[in-house]
């Protein structure tokens, strides 16, 4: 079951850093349904690399395991894609493979983009990036309190609170102070990260 964590930022400094703060990453996305919808946007702290993108067609990540993956991880690929694609796997890894490729190319094409990315990028997918990057895939249901000397951001994230997005921040605005508490919703974990210059200076573990 994926982790789902709920998120309370504190940022507290001079009003014109908090402003800078609120312009540049805070945002507002406008449609019917919710005309002033804060947004807080990761990808303006870090932003992801522009060719990069998770693919489209199913069984990417799979092929790419099986092209590309480790010895254990293409036995796993070819057990998986031979069941979902009602293929046999009862023959030999390599011929499974150049089966495969004969009978459906896109799915080997969909390796090999992924393969390009892993030598460019260092990851094969934008997620994969985003929770190395980030810490999580990005920020979702937020909602934004301000006060004259604070920010008090609300969002969720899946799979884990974003640590090192909140370090860039606080590098890139070294005059605030960034508090973080986070609330885990499967396992009811929580945590608090006090991150100020580029440095996490109080981590503890509440429960």
């Amino acid at each position: 079951m994926a982790q789902h964590y709920r998120n309370t930022l504190r940022i507290v400094g001079p009003k014109k850093e908090l402003d800078r703060v609120r312009t540049a990453h805070l945002s507002s996305r406008h449609s019917p349904s919710a005309p002033k919808t804060p947004v807080f946007d990761f990808s303006s702290v870090i932003p992801p690399p522009a060719g990069l993108s998770d693919p489209e067609a199913p069984f990417a990540v799979l092929s790419h395991d099986l092209y590309f993956g480790t010895e254990e991880e293409a036995e796993i690929a070819q057990n998986v894609l031979a069941d979902r694609l009602s293929l046999s796997p009862a023959r030999p890894p390599a011929q499974f493979k150049e089966d495969l490729k004969d009978s459906n190319p896109g799915i080997y094409n969909q390796a090999k983009t992924l393969e390009e990315n892993a030598q460019k990028y260092g990851v094969t997918t934008l997620a994969e990036w985003k929770i190395r990057h980030w810490g999580c895939t990005g920020a979702h249901d937020a909602s934004v309190d301000a006060e004259e000397d604070a920010l008090t951001v609300y969002f969720d994230t899946d799979d884990a609170p974003p640590l090192p997005l909140l370090l860039a921040l606080s590098s890139r605005y070294p005059a605030l102070r960034f508090e973080l508490d986070y609330f885990e919703t499967v396992d009811l974990l929580e945590g608090r990260v006090h991150a100020q210059a580029g440095r996490i200076d109080e981590e503890a573990a509440l429960s």
